[in-house]
């Protein structure tokens, strides 16, 4: 997806799983009017291609971002990333400084110790002969609530819009497990690496996350010298669809201030 002028400051968002970048739909254009905004489909997400013998770990994510950079002539933008995408951002962060103008990481796991739930959600998520249960319209929709405080904000319309790509194709099918395959080890960078981190970090949370709670905030914001930790009240993992209005608000100040 991509809004605003041209020749405006760029900035990336990046969505994670299971969702793909119509998660940014309600953020763009509140940004597009003083950026020009990019959101890219991850491999293996909404439209992209979903490669079975891809390895889906923190090497590929980050190579992919990468190269989308160099696809885009984008020299140096801000970053917005959440979930497997704040996976990935943090590795362009870590590896390749010298893209990102300023970073924005929401609501993600950045350290190999998963929390309990998450470890039991996602292994049975990642079991192939369970991909199509959890793919039937009714389960994902359950699935989706989990990680919203306003539950009743996923609608079946809603989770269609993330549930469609996985569904539609067996390769779709196939990448809804693999791409939560990786062992943990293989998905994030060291907390030492974290600490070489320099460049204007916001870490944006919402507070009622109950896969990855405000604590795993905290650690990143304590590791992430110099970063600025901001809570968002009364929203859960998904904050784009909880609290569109705090979350753009956010942005907003955070890429719009003259923080270096």
């Amino acid at each position: 997806l991509a809004a605003g002028d041209l020749t405006a400051p760029r900035v990336v968002l990046v969505h994670g799983w299971p969702t793909n970048a119509l998660l940014w739909r309600k953020i763009i254009p509140g940004l597009a009017g003083r950026f020009r905004v990019l959101a890219p489909d991850l491999p293996g997400h909404g439209l992209s291609a979903k490669p079975a013998d891809a390895p889906y770990n923190l090497d590929f994510f980050h190579q992919f971002l990468r190269e989308f950079f160099q696809a885009m002539g984008l020299d140096r933008a801000h970053l917005v990333a959440h979930d497997l995408g704040g996976i990935a951002g943090l590795g362009l962060a870590v590896r390749n400084p010298g893209l990102i103008k300023k970073f924005v990481v929401m609501n993600t796991g950045p350290y190999k110790e998963l929390p309990p739930l998450v470890s039991f959600f996602l292994a049975a998520l990642r079991q192939p002969f369970l991909t199509g249960f959890f793919l039937r319209p009714p389960i994902f929709r359950l699935l989706m609530k989990q990680g919203i405080h306003h539950r009743e904000r996923v609608t079946a319309s809603l989770a269609s819009l993330y549930l469609r790509p996985f569904a539609k194709t067996p390769g779709g099918r196939k990448a809804f497990s693999n791409t939560i395959a990786i062992p943990p080890e293989n998905m994030v960078e060291s907390p030492e690496k974290l600490r070489q981190i320099t460049m204007p970090t916001l870490i944006l949370w919402g507070t009622k996350d109950g896969f990855f709670k405000f604590a795993v905030a905290r650690r990143l914001h304590k590791d992430i010298r110099g970063s600025w930790l901001t809570a968002v009240p009364h929203a859960g993992h998904f904050l784009q669809e909880d609290q569109p209005e705090q979350v753009l608000a956010a942005l907003n100040r955070f890429l719009r201030s003259r923080r270096e």
